[in-house]
């Protein structure tokens, strides 16, 4: 009995060590500025079931990850994503990341740029949403996985832990479930008469112009056209 108790605690000491070794640590972002005139600030984040309304962060980083509810997405499609920013300042540039191998880092291939809202004079206001369409491949791994949107004047900051001088991250959690079907690669379908999502992942939501699917396809992506 004795050894048993032994063997039991040991075992147990070593997965408290290691799910402390291996749990996902990331990098807390430099502080930015975000309340001055210029407006470098989120105000919005819109991604599936996340809706979320938010004021300039501490020191330019507010973090979500525990008291938003996340969001389930499907590997292997895409999502629209909308931010916005505010409506005052010059070239705001809105990055994501999504740690698609949830090892505790954004990597190149996990960062995207979203969009831009650029003007020349910082006193005149222009549309402050930026969105575009997010690709979430086959291979990202499922379960709780961290995403970082950032507003800042410079583009694909890696490993997304600075804003810069001017600007604010926010961090939330998705929900990666497994994609439906088997795949590495991304079929795009276009049809000029399809009148469905038009997000081109399938005939009856076909993309109605061949050039969005240009746009968006990669790789070994197969494109679809109909007669």
């Amino acid at each position: 009995m004795r050894r048993f108790k032994v063997r039991f605690f040991t075992i147990l000491l070593f997965q408290i060590i290691s799910s402390t070794l291996f749990a996902q640590i990331y990098c807390t972002p430099l502080n930015s500025i975000c309340s001055d005139f210029q407006n470098f600030r989120i105000e919005t984040v819109v991604i599936g079931s996340i809706n979320n309304n938010s004021l300039c962060g501490v020191n330019g980083y507010n973090d979500y990850t525990n008291s938003i509810t996340p969001a389930t997405i499907s590997a292997g499609t895409y999502i629209p994503l909308t931010v916005k920013v505010g409506a005052y300042g010059v070239n705001k540039i809105v990055t994501i990341g999504i740690d698609f191998n949830q090892n505790g880092v954004f990597n190149p291939n996990e960062i995207s740029i979203i969009g831009t809202n650029a003007t020349s004079n910082p006193l005149s206001p222009y549309n402050p949403i930026i969105s575009n369409i997010v690709r979430i491949p086959f291979t990202a791994l499922p379960g709780s996985t961290r995403l970082r949107v950032m507003v800042s004047n410079s583009a694909g900051i890696s490993p997304l832990c600075s804003a810069g001088t001017f600007g604010e991250i926010e961090d939330y959690t998705i929900n990666i479930i497994q994609a439906t079907s088997a795949g590495a690669n991304f079929n795009f379908y276009v049809n000029k008469l399809a009148s469905g999502l038009n997000n081109g992942l399938s005939w009856a939501n076909a993309f109605t112009e061949l050039k969005t699917a240009l746009n968006y396809a990669q790789g070994q992506d197969t494109i679809r056209v109909a007669a």
